[in-house]
């Protein structure tokens, strides 16, 4: 296995992490059902639980990868903000 190919253990991580994500973000959607609030309440809380179910076990598979993607994305999103150079008058 090179070193470009997915293992079984990242795959599933990322899955994980993708699930957890697509979950969370349903939860937005669910006061615009036609249903009974007992039933949104309880379609929400569902939902939260799948996303925080499905986050903590990704975090055990992506430990070192997770991280250093978040740190990449942190420092890009730093990079954009914060001027070029700086000169004094």
């Amino acid at each position: 296995m090179t070193a470009t190919q997915f293992s079984l253990r990242k795959l599933t991580g990322w899955c994980l992490l993708a699930l957890s994500s697509i979950t969370f973000l349903l939860i937005f959607f669910v006061p615009f059902l036609e249903s009974s609030p007992a039933e949104k309440i309880a379609l929400a809380g569902s939902l939260y639980l799948a996303s925080q179910i499905t986050w903590w076990l990704c975090l055990p598979l992506l430990g070192k990868e997770l991280l250093a993607w978040t740190k990449s994305a942190w420092q890009a999103c730093c990079d954009k903000i914060k001027p070029t150079h700086h000169r004094k008058p």
